[in-house]
C-alpha cells in the first residue's frame, strides 16, 4: 500500500535570530501542508560570527598599539631635538651660560646630545681664549 507524496521546491529565510526552512508537501488526497523548521542562527553561524567580532576587536587593538607607539618614538625624538636646539641657541650667543643636559631613550638622538655637550664643553674652553669684543652679549 504505497502513498504518494508530493514535495515543494525548499525555501529558506535567513532572519536576525533564526534560519528557518520550509517546503509545502501534497499527498495523493490533495491535502497540502507545510513543513517549517527554525534553527538558530548560530548553529550555522555562531563560529564565523564570533570568529569575525574576534578580528575586529584584534583589529581596533592594534591601530590603538601602532598609534601609541608611534606616538611615543615620535615623542621621544621630538623632545631630544628640541632640547638640542635649545641647547645650540645658548652656545650660538657664546654666553657663559651653562647648556641643559639632554638625554632621549632613542639612542641615535641620545648620541647627538652627548656629541653636542661634549663640543659645547669644547666651545666654554675656547671662549676664554676669544678676545672681548668679538663676544655677542
Amino acid at each position: 500500500d504505497a502513498r504518494t507524496l508530493t514535495v515543494g521546491a525548499p525555501r529558506i529565510l535567513f532572519q536576525k535570530k533564526a534560519v528557518v526552512s520550509g517546503t509545502l508537501v501534497t499527498t495523493e488526497f490533495g491535502i497540502q501542508f507545510a513543513i517549517v523548521r527554525s534553527t538558530p542562527r548560530t548553529f550555522y553561524f555562531g563560529t564565523i560570527d564570533s570568529v569575525r567580532n574576534m578580528m575586529i576587536i584584534i583589529g581596533v587593538l592594534a591601530v590603538f598599539l601602532t598609534v601609541g607607539t608611534a606616538m611615543s618614538i615620535a615623542v621621544s625624538i621630538q623632545s631630544g631635538v628640541r632640547k638640542v636646539k635649545d641647547n645650540m641657541e645658548v652656545a650660538a650667543a657664546l654666553k657663559n651660560e651653562r647648556v641643559v643636559p639632554s638625554y632621549s631613550l632613542i639612542s641615535e638622538i641620545n648620541h647627538l646630545c652627548i656629541a653636542f655637550d661634549r663640543m659645547n664643553d669644547k666651545l666654554m674652553v675656547a671662549r676664554a681664549y676669544l678676545p672681548q669684543h668679538l663676544l655677542v652679549s
